[in-house]
């Protein structure tokens, strides 16, 4: 089986400090009470919480995101979003999550 050369691209922002993960990593789904569910998550402990909408893109989707994105920060849990780094920005997530197939983020 031949090896694809660009299997995993790395993209470090040298200007944002390092975290490391210890811990259960939640990636929401979007099925109701989402908030409420992701507080209680936090609340439980987990590490990071990586928002992750692959159905409903709507205005909605943004503020429920900028909800989650607001308790992580209160909680000081990094806030990732899943396949769309304009999105990241646009929220200032600390993180972004790109598949194989997602794309180039540079």
């Amino acid at each position: 089986m031949e090896r694809k050369q660009d299997f995993l691209k790395l993209v470090v922002d040298k200007g944002c400090p390092a975290f490391s993960l210890k811990g259960v990593y939640l990636v929401t789904d979007q099925e109701d009470r989402l908030v409420e569910r992701v507080e209680s998550a936090i609340s439980a402990g987990v590490c990071a919480v990586q928002y992750r909408n692959k159905a409903r893109k709507d205005d909605d989707w943004f503020a429920t995101g900028a909800e989650i994105k607001r308790l992580s920060a209160r909680a000081k849990v990094p806030f990732i979003v899943n396949d769309d780094p304009l999105l990241a920005m646009e929220m200032d997530a600390d993180g972004v999550h790109l598949g194989q197939d997602d794309g180039d983020p540079a």
